[in-house]
């Protein structure tokens, strides 16, 4: 009888603590959002088709607040340090090209062309 009583006495003073601990003061945070102001000529490069093969991948350029719509398609490859060169390869027929892209304008700089895939 002693032990029950007891075990009950803890039960309560547990809970006691727990309700004790729960009362606290409430948050007085507030959700508010702030608007970034991006420097001008922002462009934001983002990969479509990452789940898919090597031949669907492609760089779509985007402006934003500009619409939704890309402003430049790009092969999927990898850019400079600085971002504005991008460099791809492709094969094809037993070749394979690698170009050299200026990435603000889409516009090929230089490539070359090896033999082997």
């Amino acid at each position: 009888m002693r032990i029950k009583m007891s075990l009950r006495l803890a039960g309560l003073l547990g809970l006691l603590l727990l309700a004790v601990a729960g009362c606290g003061r409430a948050s007085t945070a507030t959700n508010t959002t702030k608007s970034v102001q991006l420097p001008r000529g922002e462009t934001l490069y983002v990969l479509d088709g990452y789940a898919g093969t090597a031949a669907t991948q492609r760089i779509l350029a985007f402006q934003p607040g500009k619409g939704t719509s890309a402003l430049l398609t790009l092969p999927a490859g990898v850019t400079s340090y600085d971002h504005t060169t991008l460099y791809a390869a492709s094969a094809t027929a037993g070749h394979t090209t690698i170009a050299v892209i200026n990435t603000r304008t889409g516009g090929t700089l230089r490539s070359i062309t090896l033999a082997g895939s």
